[in-house]
């Protein structure tokens, strides 16, 4: 026999948006139809809590910190390499953190770079053009302005190495400006840019002047110029292309296509950012694939998708934005985007036999964080609480003024056999 998590109406079917806490409850409406499938889903469930646990006390002010989410290895490996490079000055020091830091990802490795060839400028070391070419080299991560800053700053710095390295700094200024400025049709100066990036090894910039030489029809060229730069440093530069295409696609009808090259391009973004952002890599880009993907085929289809490609979930973080206030339907919306996290809680920790209803609780701050999360008839100390306090702490609403959104929402977990 094989227990499945019953339709839940998309575990939104009672939920309610207020300034004060409240237990009124909503039936079931169409746009909750979109997530009943995410629950619908085998798993195991832990024993049903002991008697005693009743209505939650709703009138205790919450606290002013949402729910933290735990420090990963990741985060904390580059939280102690960060501050391994504020204290470091001399050049054994910074060689030792160059291998950790390319461990850590392109970004980790750049800002290295940056601060070793800023400090051999500093004090006219004779090892400062050198590594004013190194920085150069490790520029790429970010969008096209933060890698044209980037290289800015470094050619400055290589240009003040000395008289060689001036007249390696301008012709590469003049390439860049080319790549820069090319237009389609318009491709005179290339041949030069790409031979200058040529010799200097630039492979980041040679594949940005060769895909600046393709027309826009050119997919099957703009696809093969993604091997130029394997490099990590050139993972942002990739993942723009594969957006293109996918844009290309979706007009040609190939959502299915389309979703795969968005998750591609994510999967590199998130490479190119900080371990703490990466869960928040999600694109617009990424939006109008699975849009159409879930259209052609079913609801949800595109989140199963992400998940095989990803492993796991990508998301947008809605407190980027802020506003006057919180209504309700911008809540639902960030509540429908985030609730696919709970899935797994709820197919590991949620009830083994019989079924059961679960009205969650929880009270989103002006900082769009979460906080208060409480359940009714759920052990408070069990497993299952602590599962999804932990994945509420990833939550995001936008940022608002005002007294804080608290909510309220009910769900059944029932077994069926089949």
């Amino acid at each position: 026999m094989i227990r499945r998590l019953a339709p839940l109406a998309a575990l939104l079917a009672a939920t309610s948006f207020a300034q004060q806490p409240t237990a009124a409850a909503s039936s079931p409406d169409a746009e909750d139809k979109a997530l009943e499938d995410a629950f619908a889903a085998p798993g195991s469930r832990a024993p049903p809590p002991p008697p005693g646990k009743g209505k939650m006390d709703a009138d205790v002010p919450p606290p002013k910190v949402g729910e933290q989410a735990a420090e990963t290895e990741e985060e904390r490996a580059e939280r102690e390499l960060g501050a391994k490079l504020d204290a470091a000055g001399e050049d054994a020091e910074f060689a030792a953190l160059a291998r950790p830091a390319a461990a850590l990802g392109p970004l980790m490795t750049l800002q290295l770079m940056e601060k070793w060839a800023m400090t051999s400028a500093s004090t006219h070391a004779p090892a400062a053009g050198a590594h004013a070419r190194a920085w150069l080299l490790a520029c790429g991560p970010g969008s096209s302005k933060e890698v044209a800053r980037c290289r800015a700053k470094a050619l400055d710095t290589l240009r003040d190495a000395g008289p060689a390295f001036k007249a390696e700094a301008t012709r590469l200024e003049e390439a860049d400006h080319c790549v820069a400025s090319a237009a389609p049709g318009d491709h005179a100066c290339l041949p030069k840019a790409i031979a200058a990036y040529k010799k200097s090894r630039d492979r980041l910039m040679l594949a940005r002047a060769t895909l600046a030489g393709l027309e826009p029809e050119d997919e099957a060229k703009r696809r093969a110029a993604l091997k130029l730069c394997p490099e990590p440093r050139c993972a942002s530069l990739r993942a723009g292309v594969l957006e293109q295409l996918a844009s290309d696609e979706l007009q040609k009808n190939a959502a299915e296509q389309a979703a795969r090259d968005a998750l591609e391009a994510v999967k590199l973004r998130q490479s190119a950012l900080p371990a703490s952002l990466r869960l928040y890599a999600r694109t617009d880009a990424l939006d109008r694939a699975c849009a159409a993907y879930d259209h052609q085929t079913s609801p949800g289809k595109c989140r199963v998708l992400e998940r095989q490609v990803l492993g796991g979930y990508v998301f947008h973080d809605y407190s980027r934005t802020s506003r006057d206030t919180l209504p309700s339907s911008t809540a639902r919306e960030a509540t429908d985007h985030y609730a696919v996290l709970l899935t797994s809680c709820l197919q590991e920790f949620g009830e083994k036999s019989g079924s059961g209803r679960y009205k969650l609780s929880w009270t989103i701050l002006n900082d769009g964080h979460v906080t208060n999360v409480d359940a009714v008839n759920v052990d408070p100390q069990g497993q299952l609480i602590r599962c999804l306090k932990s994945q509420f702490a990833h939550w995001r609403y936008p940022r608002y003024k005002g007294e804080w959104q608290h909510v309220e929402q009910e769900f059944r977990v029932g077994g069926t056999a089949r």
